[in-house]
């Protein structure tokens, strides 16, 4: 992308705007990822029935794999759509029949983001704060 040397800028300010408009473009491209990404987990949810009769929803709040990544790894968080007690769900490796309830939720999501910002190595493991339900 060049810059228009006729505004009479320098050629400096002509650098920096041209690099500023590289990254305009390139927060516009992330913004459509999460714009993207939001939808997919608005539309990312789970029922579940039991006793025949009862039933709930789960709605995904994390996924832990990335982008376009159906594979059978990482973690699924999800929030209960139909009860008050705000539990949190993981579902390992997109395993369903093993599901299990987050302890702490809060300090699980915590540890995971100090997980993701610290760059540790290996893959952070939600079932070490989840229980049987």
């Amino acid at each position: 992308m060049m810059a228009d040397y006729s505004k009479g800028y320098t050629v400096a300010e002509d650098r920096a705007l041209d690099e500023l408009k590289e990254v305009i473009v390139k927060i516009a491209k992330v913004r459509q990822q999460i714009l993207k990404s939001k939808k997919e987990m608005e539309n990312c949810k789970l029922v579940v029935k039991y006793n025949d009769e009862k039933y709930f929803e789960l709605r995904c709040l994390l996924d832990t794999r990335s982008n376009d990544d159906g594979s059978k790894t990482g973690y699924q968080l999800f929030v209960s759509s139909h009860n008050d007690e705000r539990n949190v769900y993981v579902i390992p490796r997109a395993d369903v029949m093993g599901i299990k309830k987050l302890t702490n939720p809060a300090e699980a999501i915590d540890h995971y983001a100090a997980h993701l910002f610290s760059r540790a190595e290996g893959e952070f493991d939600f079932m070490q704060y989840a229980e049987d339900f």
